[in-house]
């Protein structure tokens, strides 16, 4: 007799699923936005200016500029510290001011002069700056006027024609700091016919007033 067939062979188990695909990671939270740059400190402010140069108690006297001698217009006070023009002061023009020349008008505006000190107990008219340098010495020209040349200087002697300039409005405070600058200080004396024609005009000078 036969054999008997062989037993069928069991088949195969199937192969194991595939892991899943691990999971993508979770979003990242917004990040906050940076935050706004910080405004720049504040820009530190200038310092005041120092306050005006007081007039002395006892007054300043603003001289007639073309008197050889001491010729006391009008005064400034305390308080006066403002004042550029003698038309706040006083009527316009005095009586017999501008003598000197029929030619030119009396100016008002206050012109600033200045003189290097001294130890001389004569004042010497060698000491006048209506001119100077940067150093204070005496100038021989127009051109360094302490305060600009008198807008009535049209014309040189020799008759050309000056360019035009102007006076700068100086208060009594001004006129200290600019001689000062310069190295020198206000007047106590007439410096009549020394150029930048401030003849025209009244002058401050140092000298007090008697009330």
């Amino acid at each position: 007799p036969s054999s008997p067939p062989p037993p069928p062979t069991p088949p195969l188990p199937s192969p194991p699923a595939p892991p899943p695909p691990p999971l993508p990671p979770p979003p990242l939270p917004p990040q906050p936005l940076p935050p706004p740059p910080l405004p720049p400190p504040p820009l530190t402010p200038p310092p005041p200016p120092p306050p005006p140069t007081r007039i002395p108690e006892g007054g300043i006297a603003v001289l007639a500029g073309d008197s050889a001698e001491i010729n006391v217009l009008f005064c400034l006070w305390p308080g006066d510290e403002a004042v550029t023009s003698a038309t706040e002061r006083i009527e316009w023009p005095p009586p017999l001011f501008g003598r000197f020349s029929p030619v030119f008008t009396a100016q008002p505006q206050i012109a600033a002069q200045c003189c290097a000190p001294s130890t001389l107990q004569t004042p010497h008219s060698g000491d006048c700056r209506r001119r100077a340098t940067r150093d204070g010495s005496a100038s021989g020209t127009d051109d360094d006027c302490v305060a600009g040349r008198s807008p009535e200087a049209a014309f040189a002697p020799d008759g050309r024609a000056f360019p035009p300039r102007a006076l700068e409005r100086m208060t009594y405070g001004d006129t200290v700091a600019r001689c000062g600058a310069l190295g020198l200080r206000l007047c106590r004396q007439s410096c009549a016919h020394q150029g930048c024609f401030y003849n025209v005009h009244p002058v401050y000078s140092a000298l007090p007033c008697m009330q």
